[in-house]
């Protein structure tokens, strides 16, 4: 990220080859795949100590990719597991304060469970809930040009909830709305911000197959 072109390590990578591994499982079965596009935003941070201020992070690109597949269902409801991906290869940090780290990359990978309602309607709202692992790397440097002294790459916990709505066009293929909310420990901001954890929230639609 120092150069400031969007991209993610190697080590970002991974968790997408390990959805990629989980797919045949998903294919054996009465399953969807989905991928959409979307931004993802969070709310402001508030900076302590001795440079208090305010900490603007910008919204950036999110990629997204979700393996479902089919628990138990009924003409009325349907419950999958599901795998969901996200990737946004830049974030901005935009802030007076020179420290703080310039921007950030992340990943989210969450297992977890989808309740779809009227599955075999015109219009099939769903919600979602899961937990897992949201991957953090940092920019090389800060926002005043020095040399950034946070790990490069940092784990954190996530939460992730949100719901959206499955349209179809055609027998095996539809788009897909949904907005997600991936509650994660914080990047490192080579600062101290007033909460631990933040809200990042993606809008986004696409495409789905099913089989």
């Amino acid at each position: 990220m120092g150069n400031r072109t969007p991209r993610l390590s190697r080590s970002l990578i991974l968790p997408f080859a390990l959805l990629a591994a989980a797919a045949p499982q998903a294919l054996a079965q009465s399953s969807q795949i989905s991928l959409t596009l979307g931004r993802v935003s969070a709310d402001d941070r508030i900076v302590e100590g001795d440079e208090s201020g305010v900490a603007k992070l910008q919204s950036g690109l999110a990629w997204q990719a979700n393996f479902a597949s089919r628990i138990v269902g009924t003409p009325l409801v349907k419950l999958d597991w599901e795998v969901h991906f996200l990737a946004s290869p830049l974030r901005d940090v935009q802030s007076g304060i020179p420290s703080l780290t310039r921007d950030f990359a992340s990943i989210y990978l969450t297992p977890g469970l989808k309740l779809q309602f009227l599955p075999g309607g015109p219009f099939r709202p769903f919600v979602a809930a899961g937990a897992g692992l949201a991957i953090y790397e940092h920019s090389s440097e800060t926002i005043g040009g020095s040399a950034n002294p946070v790990d490069r790459i940092k784990n954190r916990g996530v939460i992730q909830y949100g719901g959206g709505v499955d349209i179809p066009v055609m027998p095996r293929v539809g788009v897909r709305f949904e907005v997600r909310d991936f509650y994660s420990g914080n990047p490192s901001f080579n600062g101290s911000v007033v909460s631990s954890k933040q809200h990042n929230v993606v809008v986004g639609g696409g495409l789905y197959l099913k089989f």
